[in-house]
């Protein structure tokens, strides 16, 4: 029976450390065709979009270099210039 699969709820636990929230993390988005640094690209790409050309609030949020934020202001510049 499908049923007798089903595991108690009581005997499931959250993942503790940050290896096992990792390992769950890719596993969930893995199949999916999600990776996590897409994923934080992507949500980088979206802060220098939203937040102007300015650079320096992705490279304070996100913790990245100021040539990188620059890159992805770069872009985010590119992007809405093409989009007129």
């Amino acid at each position: 029976m499908a049923l007798a699969a089903v595991r108690d709820p009581r005997e499931l636990r959250a993942p503790a450390t940050e290896d096992e929230i990792v390992a769950f993390v890719r596993f969930s988005l893995g199949p999916n065709g999600f990776s996590i640094d897409r994923i934080r690209a992507d949500r980088i790409l979206h802060e220098a979009l939203t937040g102007g050309p300015d650079p320096l609030r992705p490279s304070m949020v996100f913790s990245i270099s100021h040539e990188t934020a620059l890159r992805y202001a770069t872009i985010a510049d590119r992007l809405l210039v093409d989009e007129l």
